[in-house]
């Protein structure tokens, strides 16, 4: 999933959710029709932080495991130093 900003023909500025799956584009949710660019931004924000709730969707860091102090590092199968 991801956000689309689309213009329209008035010049304003549709943000929805969309989804692809079987090869075509599904609108999953429409967040509003903004008139200026601040307000497609804070739709666009709105949108992000839904999609990270959707259906149980979450997002994961995986970078933070890398910092925690029990970390260990793994070989790399390629032979070619630590992952």
């Amino acid at each position: 999933m991801f956000v689309r900003k689309k213009r329209n023909r008035t010049g304003t500025i549709s943000v929805v959710v969309v989804d692809k799956s079987h090869g075509g584009f599904k609108e999953v949710k429409n967040f509003g029709v903004a008139s200026s660019e601040e307000e497609a931004d804070i739709l666009y924000m709105r949108a992000r932080e839904w999609i990270g709730t959707y259906a149980g969707q979450q997002v994961i860091d995986l970078t933070s495991s890398m910092r925690h102090p029990n970390f260990r590092s793994c070989p790399n199968p390629l032979g070619k130093g630590v992952v």
